[in-house]
């Protein structure tokens, strides 16, 4: 009878240390997730992948979409 219960408890500790280790690979990637995004201002010039500045007119920011595009490529 000894041997019965402590062999199902066994398994239950395996199952709810599995299940938690589970869940934080899933909380640690959800993490990774959050923190890789970057907030894109709306006055933020990206050529490609690259940041080229910022600028609440729309004409510099052109004028810097054609520099920095001139630069870079």
């Amino acid at each position: 009878m000894f041997t019965k219960a402590l062999a199902t408890l066994s398994v239950a500790t395996v199952v709810a240390v599995s299940g938690a280790s589970v869940f934080a690979t899933t909380a640690e990637a959800h993490q990774r997730k959050v923190t890789q995004v970057q907030a894109v201002h709306p006055h933020d010039v990206w050529v490609g992948n690259e940041f080229a500045g910022r600028d609440a007119d729309p004409n510099v920011r052109l004028e810097l979409r054609r520099t920095y595009g001139n630069i870079g490529g």
